[in-house]
């Protein structure tokens, strides 16, 4: 009976380290990102129309995925002018569209079934 609960107790362990790591990588959302979440989720719960609460939850995929620096700065402007309502979701659809947040699995994917991938480009000579 001890090697059965020693090995419940070690699986239980192995358990509880993994979602410790889950936890300390996970990147956690701005102040701005939250902000911009909470009033994204009221909306979808009033969205009247299937197309909107598509739109709204595209808005919200986009948005809980870490984000580049602009962004933020853009979602904590947002949330100290108390933008609410439809001008906030209008500025979110902006700051969508402005910076690409699109999900890369809602890219069309290319004729020839390759993935896309990012080409860097250098003006000087090494």
């Amino acid at each position: 009976i001890n090697a059965v609960v020693t090995k419940v107790k070690s699986h239980f362990d192995d358990v509880v380290r993994e979602m410790q790591a889950r936890r300390q990588t996970k990147p956690r959302p701005s102040v701005g990102q939250r902000y911009a979440l909470s009033h994204l989720r009221e909306q979808r719960m009033m969205a009247d129309t299937d197309e909107r609460r598509l739109m709204i939850d595209q808005l919200i995929e986009a948005f809980q995925r870490p984000v580049s620096i602009a962004v933020r700065k853009r979602l904590n402007y947002l949330r100290r002018e108390e933008l609410e309502g439809e001008a906030l979701l209008h500025q979110l659809r902006r700051i969508y569209t402005a910076h690409q947040l699109f999900s890369t699995s809602a890219r069309p994917a290319s004729n020839d079934g390759r993935r896309l991938v990012p080409r860097i480009i250098c003006s000087e000579s090494l």
